[in-house]
């Protein structure tokens, strides 16, 4: 595969080609700056960077003109001050460039065009491309994805009619999987109808492959959706079915993830101490098997302790018991190759300090993690920081920089 500029293969602009095989950074910049805005909805010029920078205007133009100034620790800050993806400005090596290429092309499934002769997917190659696609939502998003998820699922649908037995039990459970990741993408872009449309047809496929633990699955998939949603009596009733489903299997990871969320959500409609304590009860049905941890994870269901802590957290803000969330989830640790996971944490972090009065904390962690959430378009947790933003405006802390920092980094660009 040719390596010629390969970021206009991967959907970014046309860019000059620099002799380190990177785009050149000056372009890049001064693409990105542009993109910026400022309070009052004016691009940032040459004069707001060299401010931010502490460089003179002079010094910027050489940049942006002749790519000069371009440390690695200058590369980093810009990608991080202008939202520029650190792949563009060659904070990634270009061995890594070529894996990730050789890898989506990979990925790309093909259809038969004019041919009268049926084309048989290959179920390895659906699988490792399926895994590859959870891998990436799990660390940032599969979002680009999702085109090559549908012709997926649209040759598996074909060959259902060709296929009995084991065989088309295998496509259906792939179907199942598909229809899922693609939900739960678009979850996370607030796009909750639509995945609810794909997790009924999930639905229905894993009723007519008569498998009820990936009916609990699914109806756990459906029941987040419809808590994301605010549909939190329909996402009780989900939780509660799920649960049901997978009682006889108290020892595996499926009904330890199915309580675990089923806990959160209870949590979220509870209305006395007796809701709250059966909440974190059924929670803590999960404990032991997050922290036992899994070599096979069939489902992509990544129960693993950080996953319980997280939803531990949540619930407890939700019942009121911030200073146990704040406890419960300082005890996740920072991981770079989980981004969503990390700033989701510091979202919740900041809920939770925010209800205890500590509005400049709660800004403070606001502020990175929505960076974050930004870069990968995480809409929910956008969403989630946009509704802490609000709270804020209406506490005492309401004039401080750290509000207006929020402010300027929810701004639509």
């Amino acid at each position: 595969m040719s390596m010629e500029r390969w970021w206009i293969s991967m959907g970014y602009p046309e860019f000059e080609a620099g002799e380190d095989g990177f785009p050149r950074p000056g372009q890049v910049t001064k693409h990105y700056r542009y993109l910026k805005k400022r309070g009052d909805g004016q691009p940032w010029t040459q004069r707001d960077l060299a401010y931010v920078l502490g460089i003179s205007e002079n010094e910027v133009r050489n940049m942006e003109n002749r790519d000069r100034g371009f440390s690695l620790e200058r590369r980093r800050f810009l990608a991080h001050l202008l939202n520029i993806p650190p792949i563009l400005l060659g904070v990634v090596t270009l061995e890594q460039i070529e894996q990730m290429l050789a890898q989506q092309q990979a990925a790309l499934p093909t259809r038969a065009i004019a041919s009268t002769k049926r084309v048989m997917v290959d179920l390895e190659q659906c699988r490792q491309a399926l895994t590859g696609y959870w891998e990436a939502n799990h660390a940032h998003s599969a979002q680009q994805a999702i085109p090559d998820m549908r012709n997926w699922i649209a040759l598996l649908n074909d060959e259902l009619p060709f296929v009995t037995g084991k065989e088309k039990r295998e496509r259906y459970e792939l179907l199942i999987s598909y229809h899922r990741l693609i939900a739960n993408i678009l979850r996370d872009y607030l796009s909750f109808d639509d995945a609810v449309a794909h997790l009924n047809i999930a639905l229905e496929l894993a009723k007519v492959g008569e498998s009820k633990e990936l009916q609990a699955l699914i109806l756990h998939s459906r029941a987040l959706t419809l808590q994301e949603q605010g549909n939190l009596n329909a996402a009780l009733v989900d939780g509660a079915q799920a649960l049901s489903l997978v009682r006889s299997h108290p020892a595996s990871p499926l009904y330890g993830t199915i309580a675990l969320e089923a806990g959160h959500i209870q949590a979220k409609t509870a209305r006395d101490e007796a809701d709250r304590t059966k909440a974190l009860k059924t929670i803590d049905e999960a404990e032991s098997l997050a922290r036992a941890g899994y070599s096979e994870d069939l489902h992509f269901l990544k129960l693993d302790e950080v996953r319980y802590h997280l939803s531990r957290g949540s619930a407890l803000i939700a019942i009121g018991w911030n200073k146990d969330a704040i406890t419960e989830l300082s005890m996740v640790e920072d991981n770079p190759a989980a981004l969503r996971r990390s700033a989701y944490r510091d979202i919740l972090l900041a809920q939770a300090y925010a209800s205890k009065g500590d509005y400049a904390y709660a800004a403070a962690l606001a502020a990175p993690a929505l960076q974050t959430v930004k870069e990968i378009n995480s809409q929910v947790n956008i969403t989630r920081v946009a509704a802490l933003y609000a709270r804020l405006k209406n506490s005492p802390f309401k004039n401080d920089p750290e509000v207006e920092r929020l402010a300027w980094l929810l701004y639509p660009r």
